[in-house]
């Protein structure tokens, strides 16, 4: 109880992040992710086995979050049902699924716009909405990208076996999970807190953005196992 209450305490008093040492500084951003996913499982986990007991089906808790290594996962698996929300009443009457990537980037601002102003317009939430954005643009720019046929034969040339490719995608994916984390570290911990967090972790060359951009690489490959697997469990179950 009291690490969890020195936890709470660090979240809005940024002369003790401040202090921290780079492992200290990386520990506390993991484990508040952490401690909030926790949190979240448990109450919707309890609510929803409230609501199964009335025979009400409900969307099912957040996948573990060490493996929603994009800003679109996070949008996607982390909230289900605000994101089915969101889906239907602001994202797919923008931008449908047949529009062309221009619309997908507004569907997905426009549905940020909401998602910001449900948490009130706070200026951290604010930050995080416009990351995520910039976040989930940046994959659709990508998956542009990859539709030409200079970058196809690229991809065939170099990157023809799946190992190769997952490897490219882990290195290529491990900042774009770093902007994934620090996105939403805005939305559970001050913005002063966060700046000085982002200083510290980025700014910091070799140590610690090199360490740090190493494990969330191991992870984006931990992520594309459990992603096969998932995928393998439910074509046997099909």
């Amino acid at each position: 109880k009291r690490i969890l209450i020195q936890h709470r305490a660090m979240a809005d008093w940024p002369w003790m992040v401040e202090k921290l040492d780079l492992p200290s500084t990386v520990g506390f951003v993991l484990a508040f992710h952490f401690f909030f996913y926790v949190r979240y499982v448990f109450t919707y986990g309890f609510a929803g086995a409230l609501a199964h007991a009335e025979g009400i089906e409900i969307p099912p808790h957040s996948k573990c979050i060490a493996r929603l290594n994009k800003c679109s996962q996070f949008w996607r698996y982390f909230d289900r049902g605000m994101h089915l929300l969101i889906r239907r009443y602001f994202y797919e009457p923008l931008a449908g699924s047949t529009k062309g990537p221009c619309w997908l980037v507004l569907g997905t601002a426009g549905s940020f716009a909401f998602t910001w102003y449900w948490h009130d317009m706070e200026k951290g939430d604010g930050i995080w909405c416009t990351l995520s954005v910039l976040g989930i643009s940046f994959e659709i720019f990508v998956t542009q990208v990859r539709k030409w046929t200079v970058v196809k034969n690229i991809e065939t040339r170099y990157l023809g076996t799946a190992g190769r490719m997952r490897e490219a995608a882990a290195i290529l994916g491990s900042p774009h999970y770093l902007l994934t984390i620090l996105a939403c570290l805005f939305h559970l911990v001050e913005v002063e807190v966060c700046f000085i967090v982002c200083r510290k972790i980025l700014l910091g060359f070799p140590f610690p953005v090199v360490p740090v951009l190493a494990g969330l690489y191991c992870a984006c490959h931990v992520a594309s196992y459990v992603k096969e697997w998932e995928e393998t469990e439910k074509k046997k179950q099909a």
